[in-house]
């Protein structure tokens, strides 16, 4: 999981790269979604505290995998999208060496070499402004972990203390069996050093702020209910991955950067072996909603207009059925 990749060449000659998100980007992802959320609550005059509040959200959540995953797809040169990507298939290659380099006796060690599990995720056929965005708002979900109905933040859940490999290296495309979060690579001294060569690639990132990378869009996708808001209508089944927090920057919508990350998280919930993925949307929010329609999400359920009573807004809950 934090080694998926997802690239898609652009017609304008540049690469929208999607993968899980960096710390390094993570004070530009609270500003990206603090600024949404803000705009679609109306709450401007706090945009200041939901940065502050978001960005510990994220510094929390970008070390849950597997049960969460925080994506970015960050705008580049196809040039830098080529030179990361060999980097991060010199660091997959690296762990392969170390635990190749360990008898195979050792702890249950399963040998990740720099082509397993990395099934190319490119789509060469891509266009910069040939789909939609997620609306003025730039919030695709209006029920989130981050920000629920109304103008309220959600409790900031802390997440595990060891950081995840995240970033512009680690391994081209998506892997089921990820590495270094959900730990395929065993345990043991072998194994450790493996995750360590992974992990170390992160301080190194050719995709840092400011190498020419332009961040986008973000969202997040939850596979655990420890890792989602509970909410009083509309459930989503605990059992399925659902799709919150995710927000196009006001710069890059109406480019077809929202379908291009949703088609990246499609893709990384079908290398997990689901076939189904769950979002809400708020019944006012009609960009994101068309955006939806025409990536393929169905209505399941509606809130009826006596949520207003309690003071929350309408939404929609809806699923995709994935092919397999």
């Amino acid at each position: 999981m934090v080694q998926f990749r997802h690239r898609t060449d652009l017609a304008s000659g540049d690469t929208l790269l999607v993968a899980p998100l960096h710390v390094d980007w993570v004070p530009a992802a609270a500003e990206l979604l603090a600024s949404s959320f803000a705009d679609s609550l109306a709450a401007s005059l706090y945009k200041r505290y939901l940065q502050r509040q978001i960005k510990a959200y994220l510094e929390a959540h970008i070390n849950l995998p597997p049960k969460a995953v925080v994506l970015a797809a960050l705008r580049m040169p196809r040039e830098l999208a080529e030179a990361a990507e060999a980097e991060a298939q010199a660091v997959a290659a690296q762990a392969g060496a170390v635990l190749a380099s360990w008898p195979s006796s050792s702890a249950s060690i399963m040998s990740v070499g720099a082509e397993d599990g990395l099934a190319s995720n490119s789509n060469s056929s891509g266009s910069s402004g040939s789909s939609g965005s997620s609306g003025s708002s730039g919030s695709s979900s209006s029920s989130s972990s981050m920000a629920g109905n109304g103008s309220s933040v959600a409790a900031w859940p802390p997440g595990p203390s060891q950081a995840a490999p995240l970033g512009g290296n680690g391994s081209v495309g998506s892997s089921s069996e990820d590495a270094a979060a959900s730990g395929a690579l065993g345990s043991g001294p072998a194994a450790a050093a493996a995750a360590g060569a992974l992990a170390t690639s992160g301080s190194s990132s050719l995709l840092a702020p400011g190498s020419g990378a332009v961040l986008t869009s973000v969202l997040e996708l939850s596979f655990s209910p420890s890792t989602r808001t509970k909410h009083l209508t509309l459930q989503s089944p605990e059992s399925r991955p659902y799709l919150c927090n995710m927000a196009v920057a006001e710069a890059h919508r109406r480019r077809g950067y929202g379908l291009a990350l949703l088609t990246a998280a499609e893709a990384l919930v079908q290398s997990l072996g689901e076939n189904e993925i769950y979002l809400h949307t708020r019944v006012q929010d009609k960009p994101a909603q068309q955006m939806y329609a025409k990536a393929g999400y169905e209505e399941v359920a509606a809130d009826t207009f006596l949520v207003k009573l309690l003071g929350l807004d309408q939404r929609r809950l809806l699923r995709k059925r994935l092919q397999r």
